[in-house]
């Protein structure tokens, strides 16, 4: 026996979920795109970003390469970097 229930429109849980359409998710605004220069908070030092990723909702992580260095790309977080670089320092490389 087949028990019919009356929808509202506001009601989504009485509705099979083959006829909930699917809302719409706002397109993601990344803070810095590929190949825009940054300085990292930190050291101060500018560097471009070479990948990003997005983790743990709305934070964003960049793959950002030293300006003038041979070492591996840095994983930062979207607060650890800003734009508009204004200085540049030679890094060591730590082993």
């Amino acid at each position: 026996m087949t028990i019919h229930t009356k929808v509202k429109p506001a009601d989504r849980t009485a509705l099979p979920r083959a006829l909930i359409g699917r809302r719409p998710f706002p397109e993601y605004v990344w803070a810095f795109e590929i190949g825009d220069r940054v300085e990292i908070f930190a050291t101060k030092e500018m560097a471009v970003v070479v990948g990003r990723s997005q983790i743990l909702g709305q934070l964003d992580s960049f793959l950002v390469q030293v300006v003038g260095d041979t070492c591996a790309p840095l994983w930062l977080k979207d607060f650890e970097i800003q734009g508009s670089p204004t200085a540049v320092r030679p890094r060591e490389c730590g082993n």
